[in-house]
């Protein structure tokens, strides 16, 4: 739109006008039936409308309207002819940047056309019909170009067109992944949840925010995970990612967190040895750990680190090694798993993403299930299906797929799960189990305890607006 403003913004105006004339059919001395000079007057304003916009005749045009020659070729008038040969009838058309100048030039030609023609054909003395005026050309009122409106349609239409030929090329050649759906086809696995856009600098929304979004959608993920197979949740689960920064950690903690909170005794293991980042994320020290154990340098006793007064325990990297891939697929790293597995009810493995480097590939052969996070309008569809092939052919067990930073709107869910969780002022119910508890009253002296429902009624505030 912009383009064609300013191209009819520079362009010179320009205006048109038309003259129809009549040829009469030519006399002579000797009789002429009427059908026979009508053809004759036919074929005359054929030639005369292929003379008309000939150099000369427009410069006699020019002449006898008193503008001049100086125009002609050079930003002069545009002069057209028209006639049918069926008729006796000739349209001149005349196009000019004056408009008195255009309706001048065009009503000349009555006068200059038959002279012009003799003199063409060199028959000086030849026998022409004469020319009539049937519609004189008046001056234009209004330019004939540029048209704005016409301009701007066709800038309307030239933009939709490039703008959806555009989007249509960038989003084939575009090969990210934009929402879980196309993560789900891509991986040819289940989602096992989709982890919305929601506070993404907070690392532990199990833990800092546990009405979030965010949180409901780890448990989800947890609550998935119980139904990848007949026995229940895997005993021990790979979390790992195509490349890095894509959330692997982030999940395998809050996941952790998930699992520790319904009871089970959970142990997280960061088995990323190049870029541990467990300990940052839990705000553990990363002293005695995984490392320590594969090389035999400490017990199992000595590297188990307890997260808080939950039910989980975390054994960090340790020393980042010169050979992570050959520790990790060592047999020390399969004794800690089976010893891990006789004492806790889960184990969660924050492994190193599968394509830069083999460490994810060695570890998803030594645990039960295999889950891979792709984070949405990042990774693309090509990666993600090369890291479950990478997966499937050292014969790990993939058991789902977590997309990651998905926009909110996608799933209508849950900003419904959201706002449901989120009223100000709720009703519950608490129930007492104490028999021996003193009755509690209200400022009118009402009692709020009934020793025979066993229940007590209150409103509370909900923390869902700090977290």
């Amino acid at each position: 739109m912009v383009g064609a403003a300013l191209a009819t913004i520079h362009q010179h105006k320009l205006y048109r006008t038309s003259t129809r004339l009549i040829v009469s059919g030519a006399s002579s001395i000797s009789p002429i039936d009427e059908i026979t000079r009508r053809q004759l007057a036919s074929q005359q304003a054929v030639a005369y409308s292929q003379i008309a916009s000939t150099r000369p005749a427009v410069e006699a045009a020019l002449k006898a309207a008193g503008k001049g020659r100086s125009l002609v070729g050079s930003g002069g008038p545009s002069v057209t002819a028209i006639a049918t040969g069926e008729d006796p009838f000739v349209t001149i058309t005349v196009t000019d940047g004056d408009p008195q100048r255009a309706a001048a030039i065009a009503n000349a030609y009555v006068g200059v056309l038959p002279a012009v023609k003799n003199k063409l054909e060199a028959t000086p003395n030849a026998v022409t019909g004469p020319l009539s005026v049937i519609d004189a050309a008046s001056a234009p009122s209004a330019p004939f170009s540029p048209r704005p409106l016409r301009n701007g349609l066709i800038a309307v239409v030239t933009g939709l067109l490039l703008g959806v030929g555009g989007a249509f090329v960038r989003e084939t050649l575009d090969r990210r992944l934009r929402d879980s759906d196309e993560v789900e086809t891509a991986a040819g696995v289940t989602v096992l949840g989709v982890v919305p856009q929601d506070m993404p600098d907070v690392r532990l929304p199990i833990e800092s925010h546990p009405m979030s979004s965010r949180a409901e959608a780890y448990r989800k993920v947890r609550t998935n995970l119980s139904f990848t197979s007949e026995t229940g949740m895997p005993a021990s689960v790979l979390i790992t990612s195509s490349t890095s920064g894509e959330g692997k950690t982030t999940l395998a903690t809050n996941l952790a967190l998930a699992c520790a909170k319904t009871g089970q005794r959970v142990v997280l293991i960061d088995a990323d040895l190049r870029r541990p980042m467990v300990a940052e994320y839990l705000g553990l020290r990363n002293g005695a750990g995984l490392t320590n154990w594969l090389t035999g340098r400490s017990n199992l006793e000595d590297i188990l680190q307890p997260f808080g007064e939950t039910e989980l325990d975390v054994i960090t990297s340790g020393p980042i090694p010169a050979n992570p891939s050959e520790l990790l697929g060592s047999n020390r790293m399969s004794d800690l798993l089976s010893q891990l597995e006789s004492r806790y009810d889960m184990i969660i493995a924050d492994a190193p993403p599968v394509l830069p480097v083999s460490d994810g590939l060695v570890l998803a052969v030594l645990v039960r299930g295999v889950v891979l996070v792709a984070k949405v309008g990042d990774t693309t569809r090509d990666r993600l299906r090369r890291s479950k092939d990478a997966v499937i052919k050292v014969g790990g067990n993939l058991v789902g797929v977590v997309p990651n930073a998905v926009v909110q709107r996608e799933d209508s869910a849950y900003a419904y799960a959201y706002r449901y969780r989120s009223r100000d002022d709720v009703d519950t119910l608490e129930l007492y189990t104490s028999q021996a508890r003193l009755p509690e009253v209200d400022e009118t002296g009402t009692p709020l305890w009934d020793p025979e429902k066993q229940v007590r009624r209150r409103k509370f505030r909900s923390s869902s607006r700090s977290g």
